[in-house]
């Protein structure tokens, strides 16, 4: 079973794995989960990796849809299980104090309703 309370960190992980299909790489982006509207998941805010910025936050204002498309794509074809995640997908060296809180599945499942797909569970 997935755990569905990781959906919100694995979806991050996701997207920021996804900076590549729109020309940024990993290292110059990051982001954070933070409290929105209380009761509700929180918002996931992405933001320059590079110190001063870089301008690649609004960048990806303009490229929202193939970013969670691209981020779709990466944790629906990674062959690690539903409820892991691996170097492939989710992991980086950088994001490693998350690592067993990256759950693949969730994230897949977090974007697909998102991008109105079906889901697995």
């Amino acid at each position: 079973a997935v755990r569905s309370e990781h959906g919100v960190e694995s979806t991050l992980h996701a997207l920021l794995a996804a900076t590549r299909s729109v020309g940024i790489t990993r290292d110059d982006m990051n982001g954070s989960t933070r409290p929105f509207i209380s009761g509700r998941d929180p918002a996931i805010v992405l933001f320059d990796g590079v110190p001063g910025g870089a301008g690649h936050a609004h960048f990806l204002t303009k490229h929202l849809a193939k970013l969670f498309e691209s981020a779709y794509q990466v944790v629906n074809s990674c062959e690690c299980g539903a409820d892991t995640s691996c170097y492939g997908c989710l992991r980086t060296y950088r994001n490693q104090f998350v690592h067993e809180e990256l759950v693949r599945g969730a994230a897949r499942d977090t974007l697909a309703r998102i991008l109105g797909y079906p889901t697995e569970a």
